[in-house]
């Protein structure tokens, strides 16, 4: 499946296969190899790009994700081929305010839930544990709330778009 980022208002087309036990990313056109892990706790990872090895770390903010490669900061928005249509379609249509409630990036199994319905959160507060691709992800508060509703439960499957958590 496609997948379409900006990163500092550059656009990027993205393809992800898996070829003889290895990923391939495409990146508008250009073919690399790509391998991902964790090198620390959960904010260091390490980003093997072709034959090069990158020091990672990743914070979620509201206006997007904050990628920090070596030094270089970066602000990434990422949506699939399918929410990019959803979004076209919604457009200029009033669609509801979905801001509060906590959608799921990818696919993925829930290890563990911080929240329960009456907590108080800030913004960047963990709300839960998402293991995707072999790699857990701590999902944050994108801002201030009150937890009204968790969704899930922990091992349950979720995937891309799913509700996890609505704040009020």
């Amino acid at each position: 499946m496609k997948h379409f980022a900006k990163i500092d208002g550059e656009s990027y087309e993205i393809v992800l296969e898996e070829r003889d036990g290895a990923t391939v990313a495409k990146i508008n056109g250009d073919e690399y190899a790509v391998d991902f892990h964790r090198v620390r706790g959960q904010a260091a990872w390490s980003l093997r790009l072709d034959d090069r090895s990158l020091p990672v770390s990743f914070e979620v903010r509201p206006d997007g994700v904050s990628v920090t490669v070596r030094s270089e900061s970066y602000v990434v928005n990422v949506e699939d081929e399918r929410a990019r249509a959803a979004r076209a379609v919604s457009k200029g249509k009033g669609s509801l305010d979905q801001t509060k409630v906590v959608l799921s990036m990818m696919p993925g199994i829930v290890r563990e839930v911080r929240v329960e319905p009456g907590d108080t959160v800030a913004a960047g507060d963990a709300l839960l544990i998402l293991e995707a691709m072999k790699m857990e992800n701590e999902i944050r508060a994108a801002l201030d709330g009150v937890v009204k509703t968790v969704h899930i439960t922990p091992d349950s499957t979720v995937n891309k778009g799913d509700a996890l958590v609505t704040l009020e």
